[in-house]
């Protein structure tokens, strides 16, 4: 039986609690690949991602946020600053 989904983002947060980032990625990208429609999951990976610096990965998740919720700011904000630390990384390694 496929773990329900309430149990799959408890054992993201337990993973990223304990300090495994990496785990608890990989759960919500899970998650996230079942749940494609699901913006709770989309902006709780994406911030996840953020938080690791994983800026390419976390704008590609965040990125269709906007459109599944263009009217509310907070994710508009949370899409924009992805793409800042992306652009920001680019601009740094091109140094």
């Amino acid at each position: 039986l496929p773990a329900s989904m309430w149990a799959r983002g408890l054992r993201a947060d337990v993973d990223w609690a304990l300090g495994r980032s990496d785990d608890a990625i990989v759960v919500m990208q899970d998650l996230l690949a079942d749940n494609r429609g699901d913006l709770r999951i989309r902006l709780r990976l994406g911030l996840m991602l953020l938080d690791v610096h994983r800026n390419a990965e976390a704008a590609r998740t965040l990125r269709p946020a906007a459109w599944m919720a263009p009217d509310d700011e907070e994710v508009l904000v949370l899409v924009a600053s992805a793409e800042e630390a992306l652009a920001l990384e680019r601009s740094r390694r091109s140094r």
